[in-house]
């Protein structure tokens, strides 16, 4: 009888070396080219059947009527996995060891189970215990016979780069050798076949050196970076890059955008403990680079919080000299006040968005350093502490802008306009729109109260318009005022008459920009 039971064939379980081959992204070898497959008396054995496998693991185990049922991650059927063989479980931890029961010695299973049923899901087999559920998770593996390989079924390949994945079971030449290449792991080889004993030797496949793929951290490149992968689910690509020359750290899909789908960056997350009050707990924030969708798109930079106390996160700035200096800024909120949004001595750029559905409150934004011309804006338009957008008004108009809410900023431009939307009709059918009146105190402490002129419809500079058509506005000139910054207050006053009252309706819009 040809038996693979001597030294020689023993050596075949110690064949998952390293390839020699240093070249970047390649799997571990599998094989007998050094050492073949022979029987007891040193012969090679041709046409013999090899099957390389690694343990396939549960998502759930319970035990009724004395009859355990094994939930798998893939399907068992597919795996190789048959009723009648022999399994080795292991895995399951505390309370669940009852599950666990097998080992391999001299080549096989002894005090294993053996498999009652085998579906696209489960594993069964005959376990005397009393009906249970698992908490925990382990591993099955199989040992065949002279024609069923063992399981589960490994992903074996014929090159190095593990590109191109051959069957099984693998079948050795009239020299006795056999090879296959494997990602980095722990395996199970059988060798199996008419003839021949059954043997399970376990192997291990280590990282091939200074490669990357699936074998962790390790310089690659020109030997200018290091790379991460997380064990061979990315399949070669970079998760994780530092390059030594540049300095940069880089976090990288490894998904390659496609015309229907872009990729978001891989997440960062920042996780803190902090006291609830009866337990510690973790706040995460998450950070990520978001694409939009179709053709060159914008990209969202996001910062998540999970599992936050009920402050809230913020962003502290505290010690910086000079200023951040972006192009523009979208504040995104549910609606709502947004408040504290720039702290001060920082600043937005040229430009400051806050989304439709918002309004800023007090300490919300302070000046920018963007060259004594800086212009925010909101809701699309130019943005003031108090923006004033009134319609359908029947009344005086008055309100104050309070605090002046730029830091260093002394100067202020302020806009306006006004138009009747409804004229007077009874009565007198008179109606006079304007003045506005603006109040604030200069530096020295002296409180100022302006008339503001304005354009009319024909050109004429005015204070007030006694037309009461829908066609008479007043086009506000542009008033640059000299404010005590910081303890001043801007008011409001917006003149009306109507005859009879309160019949004409006008709109008046207002903005304040400011400078220093």
């Amino acid at each position: 009888m040809k038996s693979p039971k001597t030294l020689r064939a023993f050596l075949l379980a110690l064949a998952a070396l390293c390839s020699a081959a240093g070249t970047h992204g390649q799997g571990g070898g599998l094989g007998s080219y050094s050492s073949p497959l022979v029987n007891n008396l040193g012969r090679p054995i041709p046409g013999a059947d090899i099957a390389v496998c690694a343990p396939l693991a549960t998502t759930g185990a319970s035990v009724t009527g004395n009859v355990a049922s094994l939930t798998m991650t893939s399907n068992p059927v597919t795996a190789g996995f048959v009723t009648g063989m022999q399994i080795i479980v292991a895995g399951f931890t505390g309370a669940d060891t009852y599950f666990n029961g097998g080992s391999l010695a001299n080549g096989q299973i002894v005090s294993g189970f053996t498999i009652l049923s085998v579906t696209s899901t489960t594993i069964t087999y005959t376990l005397v215990h009393a009906n249970a559920s698992a908490s925990t998770n382990g591993t099955v593996v199989q040992e065949g016979n002279s024609s069923t390989s063992c399981a589960g079924l490994a992903t074996v390949t014929s090159d190095p780069a593990l590109q191109n994945t051959i069957a099984q079971p693998l079948v050795s030449d009239y020299l006795g050798n056999w090879a296959a290449f494997a990602a980095p792991g722990v395996y199970d080889v059988q060798f199996y076949g008419a003839g021949l004993t059954t043997t399970l030797r376990p192997v291990t496949i280590s990282c091939v050196p200074f490669t990357v793929v699936t074998c962790g951290l390790g310089p690659g490149g020109s030997n200018t970076q290091v790379e991460f992968n997380d064990g061979g689910n990315l399949n070669g690509a970079t998760d994780l890059l530092y390059n030594k020359v540049t300095g940069a750290t880089s976090l990288v899909n490894p998904t390659a955008a496609t015309g229907g789908a872009n990729q978001s960056s891989p997440p960062l997350n920042f996780v803190d403990n902090y006291w609830n009050g009866s337990a510690s707990a973790q706040c995460t924030i998450t950070l990520q680079s978001v694409p939009g969708s179709g053709t060159n798109p914008g990209t969202l930079w996001t910062m998540t919080p999970s599992g936050c106390g009920p402050s809230g996160i913020g962003v502290n700035l505290t010690g910086m000299t000079g200023f951040i200096q972006v192009p523009n800024i979208e504040i995104v909120s549910g609606g709502g006040s947004v408040a504290n949004v720039i702290q001060n001595g920082v600043s937005a750029g040229p430009g400051i968005a806050l989304p439709l559905g918002t309004s800023p409150s007090a300490n919300s934004f302070l000046h920018s350093d963007c060259g004594g011309a800086c212009q925010w804006s909101y809701q699309n338009a130019p943005w003031s502490a108090f923006p004033v957008d009134q319609t359908g008004l029947t009344n005086t108009y008055s309100a104050t802008v309070s605090p002046l809410l730029y830091d260093g900023a002394t100067q202020y431009w302020i806009t306006w306009d006004a138009k009747v939307t409804t004229p007077a009709t009874t009565g007198a059918a008179t109606s006079t729109l304007g003045p506005l009146t603006l109040g604030w105190t200069d530096p020295d402490g002296v409180a100022q109260s302006v008339t503001a002129a304005a354009q009319s419809k024909t050109g004429t500079i005015e204070t007030s318009d006694t037309g009461n058509s829908t066609t008479t506005v007043l086009l506000g000139l542009p008033i640059l005022m000299n404010s005590n910054n910081g303890s001043n207050t801007i008011t409001i006053s917006m003149g009306y008459a109507s005859n009879t009252a309160n019949q004409m309706t006008y709109n008046f819009h207002l903005r304040v920009l400011a400078t220093r």
